[in-house]
């Protein structure tokens, strides 16, 4: 019975998982946009650029926020009714270090993403301007090069002539040479 059902698992296709599996592909846990295949974002950059792997993460959490700061207040304040938790400035300090972080990260992640995305924008940019400025002088090399290989041939021609124009006046100039020569003679 056992490899009965291990082979009916194995007939499954692959993308049938668990809802849990299919919510992760779908990028829910971690708010990336899923494409319709069900891939994520960051899934598809990385096959891309050749280092596809599995995406899985540390810690998911579907609990919403309101729910988790209820949470996170009610335990500070169980741990301050066992006294476990003594509210002094090194803890108070920390707590806001924590809120801090938290706000930091949330709030502020995406104008900085923002910022170095811009800045990567520029980058590109640039860099392809410059490339276009290379390929425009390699082309513009190229071209030159054709141009000076058919002056060449052009200038090979040229020389083959006139090397046949001073032969033929050479063979030329040899014969009435002769020519007088021999009429001086018989004179």
């Amino acid at each position: 019975r056992c490899s009965a059902q291990a082979a009916a698992r194995s007939a499954l296709p692959a993308a049938a998982g668990t809802r849990r599996d299919d919510e992760r592909h779908a990028g829910a846990s971690r708010g990336f946009a899923a494409s319709a295949e069900g891939k994520t974002e960051y899934q598809t950059f990385l096959e891309k650029e050749g280092m596809a792997k599995e995406y899985t993460p540390a810690f998911e959490t579907k609990v919403p926020q309101p729910i988790m700061g209820m949470a996170a207040l009610g335990m500070l304040a169980g741990l301050t009714a066992m006294d476990v938790l003594i509210w002094n400035e090194e803890v108070i300090v920390a707590l806001c270090f924590i809120a801090f972080s938290y706000g930091a990260i949330e709030k502020g992640g995406p104008m900085i993403q923002a910022m170095f995305d811009e800045k990567i924008g520029g980058i590109q940019e640039s860099l392809g301007a410059q490339t276009k400025a290379e390929m425009n002088v390699l082309k513009a090399l190229k071209e030159e090069t054709i141009a000076l290989e058919a002056s060449k041939d052009d200038l090979a021609e040229l020389l083959a002539e006139s090397q046949l124009q001073v032969e033929t006046q050479l063979d030329t100039s040899m014969l009435e040479a002769r020519g007088r020569i021999i009429k001086a003679l018989k004179e």
